[in-house]
């Protein structure tokens, strides 16, 4: 009966080691972050400003430019 705890215990054993060690190999293929401020204004197309980076609004359906003022 003794002799089956300690295979039990040493399977146990056994098998913590090698999920632990699967883990290990698993998160090691981390690439490097840029790291981005929270207070500066990140490059590129943004939610309402798209590819121009402009926000534009057109009411009426028109999508022509406004003329400017003379």
């Amino acid at each position: 009966m003794e002799r089956l705890k300690v295979k039990k215990v040493s399977l146990l054993a056994g098998a913590t080691m090698l999920l632990t060690g699967l883990l290990l190999v698993g998160c090691s293929g981390g690439q490097p972050m840029v790291y981005q401020d929270q207070n500066e204004i990140p490059e590129g197309p943004g939610l309402f400003t798209g590819e121009s980076g402009e926000v534009s609004f057109a009411l009426g359906g028109s999508t022509e430019e406004p003329k400017p003022a003379n």
